[in-house]
């Protein structure tokens, strides 16, 4: 379980939680975030069904205490085997970037494993690095 402290960011880290309690704590406080944690709740399950997943990170204004966040930012690592061209049906478009922001609310980047230019740790932790260098927390929903 994670929490905010006394800052609008999460503490800098890399915060593990399910996706129960990420829901539980992030998908509160508004219709917004609400409607955007029913959008994440889907896409963490279609991604699963690929079986191909190895890290599902959030990172952005859902992450924050936003009262409307803008989307979902999520950060996936794929296993090798992953090939996008052969998705079917709604989880196609999760990994077409413009698909997913305009049918999901959602800023989708991934990666396969083998295209990481350092450990899967060290790839995960720059996703902290905020757009005006500071750092920030960010979360990593994990199997329950």
């Amino acid at each position: 379980m994670f929490s905010f402290g006394n800052g609008d960011d999460l503490p800098i880290g890399i915060h593990s939680a399910s996706l129960v309690d990420v829901i539980s704590i992030l998908g509160t406080g508004s219709l917004r975030r609400s409607f955007l944690a029913g959008r994440l709740k889907n896409i963490y399950e279609l991604v699963l069904e690929t079986s191909q997943l190895r890290r599902f990170v959030l990172f952005g204004s859902f992450v924050t205490r936003k009262v409307e966040p803008n989307d979902i930012d999520i950060f996936l690592i794929m296993e090798n085997a992953f090939d996008a061209a052969t998705v079917k049906g709604a989880t196609r478009g999760l990994f077409d970037y413009s698909t997913a922001q305009a049918e999901w609310d959602a800023s989708i980047l991934w990666i396969r494993l083998a295209a990481l230019f350092t450990s899967e740790d060290e790839f995960i932790a720059y996703w902290q690095i905020r757009r005006d260098g500071g750092l920030r927390g960010i979360v990593e929903i994990v199997s329950e």
